[in-house]
């Protein structure tokens, strides 16, 4: 083969696969990329009607919560009820008699957006409020109560003007005051009829929590009943004012128009000093002595007791009576050295006012040198604390309490329970022996075997028979 074949079929090889170069992407890369550039463009499309759709989809709940908001179809009960509805307002909030509610006309639809031809989107209603000799406190309140209407309105003209007539008077610390309620105020509200709002007799629609209380007949008679729907508060579908607890009347301590209210410098009253705590009474245990004992003719034992603070003697003897052996107790002062009686009973009853010694013993007999004595604690719970205290100053002679009809049995239950105050303690009996020279303040309570010893040494005889304990009736807790 020659150079020049070879040269031939060189060119024609080199043109061929340009051909099919040419012919793949003319046929194979052109339609790929203009069908991805066409992917592309729908899916961009579609994502953009997607959020479309979905904003549609949010738009008609907003849709249906703003038709009931609107005002009622009906332009003749829309215009009733909404002034109806402001002479309330006006009314609840304090504003004085001479204000005026007129009809304001709002016929220009220029600005309302078409959903068709000659069919607006909504229509309007307007009114000019005019308040005379008003305070900034009752505006407030007007205020706070037209936003917390969940109606479509809104002011669109607003004017406050502070009158003349107001004196202005100079306070002490500086600051103008005035008459308050001199301000004219100029408002002027608009409220609309969306297309397709509710056909109803209300301003606003009736909460279905009617229904639920006065059933489907009440909710009927309600939502065609203008004055009862009237006093209905309205459902609030969307908050308008802060949604934090706010209070706007703060707004009339800053008063632009007449100046901040003036304030009193408020003087704090010091607290008086705590009283100094009372005085500790005295205890007259140690000036009390058993002087001694001694017997008559016909051998009845007497005990003498002097008490050195206050003067007086105690005189303690056992009388036999038959078979049984009494306790006399007398209690006598000291008027020109001579004895006067004071008291008796059949205890040994040691207490004076203003002093802390209080102590009754029960005499049970004598013994050469001292007398043994029996004296009846009830165990104290904290909280009587204070008033056994307050009753241990009480003036001779001390008030007997009467004995309980309570069984043991009860107490034992009560005791058992673990003292949760239904049942009081039960008494505890302590025994002494007081030694003839021997002071109150010495007196030491003797252990059981010794009390024994001294009750078999003082003998059938002289001997007064121990009683039982009375058993403490059952008293409800203080708590």
């Amino acid at each position: 083969m020659s150079s020049r074949e070879r040269k031939l079929i060189i060119a024609l090889g080199i043109m061929g696969i340009c051909g099919l170069l040419f012919a793949a992407y003319q046929f194979v890369i052109a339609p790929l990329e203009e069908n991805k550039a066409q992917l592309a463009k729908l899916s961009e499309e579609y994502s953009d009607k997607d959020e479309k759709l979905t904003n549609l989809r949010k738009d008609l709940r907003r849709l249906t919560t703003a038709k009931k908001r609107s005002l009622p179809s009906e332009p003749d009960v829309a215009r009733r009820e909404y002034e109806a509805m402001l002479t309330r307002l006006l009314r609840n909030a304090g504003i004085p008699p001479g204000y005026t509610i007129a009809s304001k006309d709002n016929s220009d639809a220029r600005s309302i957006p078409l959903l068709a031809p000659k069919r607006p989107a909504y229509s309007r209603i307007g009114y000019s409020i005019r308040l005379n000799k008003v305070d900034l406190t009752s505006l407030t309140k007007f205020l706070q109560e037209y936003y917390r209407l969940n109606l479509l309105h809104q002011i669109v003209w607003f004017e406050v003007k502070r009158s003349d007539e107001g004196s202005t008077v100079m306070s002490r610390r500086g600051i103008f005051t005035a008459d308050r309620n001199d301000l004219t105020v100029i408002i002027n509200t608009e409220a609309i009829i969306l297309d397709g709002a509710e056909n109803r007799r209300t301003l606003l629609p009736i909460p279905t929590s009617v229904a639920a209380v006065a059933g489907g007949a009440g909710y009927f008679a309600v939502s065609n009943s203008p004055e009862a729907g009237r006093v209905i508060n309205p459902q609030q579908f969307v908050p308008l004012l802060a949604t934090s607890e706010r209070n706007y009347l703060v707004m009339a301590a800053k008063d632009p128009y007449h100046g901040p209210l003036p304030t009193e410098k408020i003087v704090k009253i010091p607290e008086p000093p705590p009283a100094p705590p009372a005085k500790p009474l005295e205890d007259i245990s140690p000036y009390i002595k058993l002087n001694g004992i001694v017997r008559s003719s016909d051998g009845t034992p007497e005990a003498g007791i002097w008490d050195i603070s206050s003067n007086k003697y105690y005189a303690i003897r056992l009388k036999r009576t038959g078979e049984k052996t009494e306790v006399d107790v007398r209690k006598y002062y000291f008027l020109n050295n001579q004895r006067k009686p004071l008291d008796s009973g059949n205890e040994l009853v040691i207490s004076e006012e203003f002093t802390s010694t209080n102590r009754t013993f029960k005499v049970n007999g004598f013994h050469e040198d001292g007398m043994f004595l029996t004296e009846t604690i009830v165990p104290v719970k904290p909280a009587e604390v204070k008033p056994a205290i307050e009753a241990s100053k009480v003036k001779w002679p001390p008030q007997k309490v009467a004995k309980s009809t309570v069984s043991p049995a009860t107490l034992a239950i009560g005791s058992a329970i673990g003292g949760v105050g239904m049942i009081a303690p039960a008494p505890v009996d302590k025994f002494y022996f007081w030694r003839v020279g021997q002071t109150l303040q010495a007196l030491k309570e003797l252990p059981p075997a010794e009390a024994k010893v001294y009750m078999g040494l003082i003998g059938p005889k002289e001997a007064i028979k121990l009683e039982v304990a009375p058993t403490p009736t059952s008293v409800r807790s203080a708590n």
